[in-house]
């Protein structure tokens, strides 16, 4: 494939996730969340939808980083059905509750996730402020996505050194760039609760995309 038609292509499905943000935040409006829990939605749904780019490797190193957490637990994480953006709001909730970001912490938001229960009224239970939660997940959404574009640049400019000519693959393209595939790719604004990329449903982790629960 060309190499300028992999790269226009790729952009266009970063355009592509900052509309889905836009109709996610109105599709959670006419279903009564709050601005706010509208607000972590959209940036869950954005990170679920750049983790579908080959150069979403990157945002495993900023969670680690962002929330000081071993890349393991990330792994782990990522392995119980979860994306990227799913990861980093139990992160987000987790880091603003007491003790911080703590295997207890992370398990009691994952546990009230799986029982159904919205993200407003886990900010309740836990006493954690969601604004507070949906600032954090959407700095590190601004900072991932930064990440990612500099990582397909960089893709982009190693592939037209590498002998001269811009006709590569994409697994190419994907190996120059952050070190292959992203984990967890594809799926709904929330794969825990297996809603649909427009916003998706409240309904709890009962498994994402590829069905089951974790």
């Amino acid at each position: 494939m060309n190499m300028k038609k992999i790269t226009s292509s790729l952009l266009s499905l970063l355009a592509v996730a900052s509309l889905l943000v836009s109709l996610t935040g109105l599709a959670a409006a006419a279903g009564g969340a709050s601005k706010d829990e509208n607000k972590l939605k959209a940036e869950i749904t954005m990170l679920n939808t750049n983790a579908k780019l080959p150069q979403a490797e990157v945002m495993k190193k900023q969670l680690t980083d962002s929330f000081n957490v071993k890349s393991d637990k990330i792994s782990s994480l990522l392995g119980r059905n979860m994306q990227y953006g799913d990861v980093a709001a139990v992160l987000a909730f987790a880091d603003k509750m007491s003790g911080g970001v703590t295997d207890a912490n992370i398990n009691q938001v994952m546990t009230m996730r799986q029982s159904k229960t919205g993200w407003s009224q886990i900010a309740k239970s836990l006493n954690v402020d969601i604004a507070d939660v949906a600032s954090k997940v959407s700095d590190f959404e601004e900072d991932a996505h930064k990440s990612i574009k500099e990582a397909l640049a960089e893709g982009t400019a190693a592939g037209r050194g590498a002998g001269g000519s811009e006709d590569m693959s994409s697994e190419d393209l994907s190996g120059s760039g952050a070190g292959g595939t992203g984990e967890g790719t594809g799926g709904s604004e929330d794969s825990m609760s297996g809603g649909s990329a427009g916003g998706g449903t409240d309904s709890g982790t009962t498994g994402g995309t590829g069905g089951g629960g974790y």
